[in-house]
């Protein structure tokens, strides 16, 4: 520290009566020994290393990882890979360890080889094009709007538009139906009448090959309800994240959180939601495979039942057994909370009695954790911790 209050950190390369020389950014810089009023000799990274590690609990993984990307910052690459190889001997499903331990190999190998060996380096240097994640299937625009004209709800219909030459089709395909105008006045009124009208004329004569030529420009009321309030509300930030059912631990229960806000994303997850299937552990239905949204007991539903506190479930969430894993958080604190709520009167202004989309969507799996990819890796890579649903 200067007397003038400045402060410089660097190498110190001379130290006499009358002078101090510190090396900053590789160049010598001199200093006039009566302009110091303090010099602190500071750690060397490999004593910095010792008192981070000393100070670290054994088991915290996010804390090892923190230091292995400092070590590798500071080129103590050897000490990294050792931090590494640390996180994934308590954690195999560690897959950002399991990247990191790659590149940190990848980087001791290249400072391994001899100058000869070295890659020529060109005036733009050319870089490994990094690897895409796995692309989450998504349903279909077609399929969203099918699902969107079933959950119309016809007194207060979204906006929506039904083509001329649809509603000529609906009078020649079910021409003689006792619903069907068979004058030329009540045909051409037809024509005029408003899209919802037109659609529940469709639902009445059950013409389901034409369902899908209505086209609904807006969310329904109760699929609105939950992209806002359920979706968005509590669904994506406790659900979906990457250590639960957003990542490569999500069992056989995989939601979507790409482009969050997007139509693919809301109605996928919720199309997801809709097919899955929780095993049942108490009540009369224990060991049955029971579906994950309660629409005739909404309250009673897994997808709420297992975001309650174990203790006061009907479907309670298994404790993870993961090292360096977060402990089960309930979401709920009970059923008076007013998310658990919100979700119940969604859950209740869904149609009924349910609807067959007829979509032809698989819910996908996610893919297994880069380190269970790897020669020799023992163990389950499917998390032990999961709720044991199925689909």
């Amino acid at each position: 520290m200067t007397t003038s209050g400045g402060v410089f950190v660097g190498l110190l390369v001379e130290q006499n009566a009358e002078r101090i020389i510190l090396r900053i950014n590789n160049i010598p810089t001199p200093f006039a020994a009566k302009d110091i009023s303090k010099i602190e000799t500071l750690l060397t990274n490999r004593e910095r290393y010792e008192q981070y590690r000393a100070a670290l609990d054994p088991k915290d993984t996010r804390g090892r990882r923190s230091l292995a990307q400092w070590l590798v910052s500071v080129d103590m690459f050897p000490e990294a890979l050792e931090q590494l190889n640390e996180i994934l001997r308590l954690d195999s499903n560690d897959a950002k360890a399991a990247e990191m331990r790659l590149v940190v190999q990848g980087l001791m190998d290249l400072r391994s080889k001899k100058p000869s060996e070295a890659p020529v380096r060109t005036t733009v240097e050319q870089k490994e094009p990094k690897a895409k994640p796995a692309q989450f299937p998504v349903l279909s625009a077609e399929d969203i709007n099918m699902i969107r004209v079933y959950e119309v709800n016809l007194s207060d219909p979204p906006r929506m538009s039904v083509a001329r030459n649809v509603v000529t089709r609906l009078l020649e395909e079910y021409a003689g139906d006792p619903l069907v105008p068979v004058s030329r006045e009540g045909r051409d009124a037809l024509y005029r009448r408003r899209p919802e009208e037109i659609l529940e004329l469709m639902f009445k004569l059950r013409a389901r090959n034409l369902y899908g030529e209505v086209k609904i420009q807006q969310d329904p009321s109760s699929m609105r309800m939950f992209r806002e309030q359920i979706h968005r509300g509590w669904l994506l930030n406790y659900c979906a994240t990457t250590d639960c059912h957003g990542g490569t631990e999500a069992g056989n229960f995989w939601l979507n959180t790409r482009a969050p806000n997007t139509d693919a994303t809301v109605y996928t997850n919720f199309y997801i939601m809709e097919k899955t299937r929780v095993r049942a552990t108490r009540g009369e239905k224990r060991d049955e495979m029971v579906p994950l949204i309660n629409y005739a007991n909404p309250a009673q539903s897994p997808l709420l039942q297992l975001a309650l506190p174990p203790e006061n479930s009907l479907f309670p969430h298994p404790t993870p057994n993961r090292p360096g894993k977060s402990p089960f958080r309930p979401l709920f604190r009970d059923d008076s909370d007013p998310r658990f709520r919100k979700t119940v009167d969604w859950i209740a202004s869904m149609f009924l009695p349910r609807p067959d989309y007829r979509i032809d969507y698989i819910p996908p799996r996610p893919p297994a954790p880069a380190i269970a990819q790897q020669p020799g890796t023992e163990g389950d890579p499917r998390d032990p911790g999961a709720p044991p649903l199925v689909h």
